[in-house]
């Protein structure tokens, strides 16, 4: 299946927000983000439920990350096209995320790289010129069509 027709030029809706650390810092992000994905498109769709889920966790795993890594603000930007999202979270700290071994022993952390990997079509991390890291993940929803 081919992507719908759209009349150029196409610019994708988008979100840029600065996320301050406080302690509801997650809840405000999946709001905005469920907010945001109500939104429509230029091609007039609706993301699929199953695309909301999906974007309300790559949200709070890489908000998360962020926040429990990099002092200060993140950022959150989200970029609606037509069939796909794209979710990207900046950080302060140039340190780059890491797979590690997944650690099921039931410990606070360790596993949301790998959900994200496992949800998203890629996932890419970003060095900010200065400091920082930018991490993008996108969701296609193509194959729901």
């Amino acid at each position: 299946m081919t992507a719908p027709e759209l009349e150029p030029p196409w610019h994708p809706v988008q979100l840029r927000v600065s996320l301050p650390p406080r302690p509801d810092v997650l809840a405000v992000a999946r709001e905005l983000t469920r907010a945001f994905l109500a939104l429509r498109p230029a091609d007039g769709a609706p993301a699929p439920e199953r695309i909301v889920e999906d974007a309300l966790l790559l949200v709070t795993e890489l908000v998360s990350n962020a926040r429990r890594h990099a002092p200060g603000l993140c950022r959150l930007h989200l970029s609606l096209h037509p069939c796909r999202l794209i979710v990207e979270v900046e950080d302060s700290s140039p340190l780059l995320p890491r797979l590690r071994p997944a650690d099921l022993s039931g410990r606070v952390g360790g596993i949301g790289l790998h959900v994200v990997h496992r949800v998203a079509a890629y996932v890419r991390t970003v060095q900010i010129a200065g400091n920082g890291k930018r991490v993008e993940a996108e969701l296609d929803w193509l194959d729901l069509l």
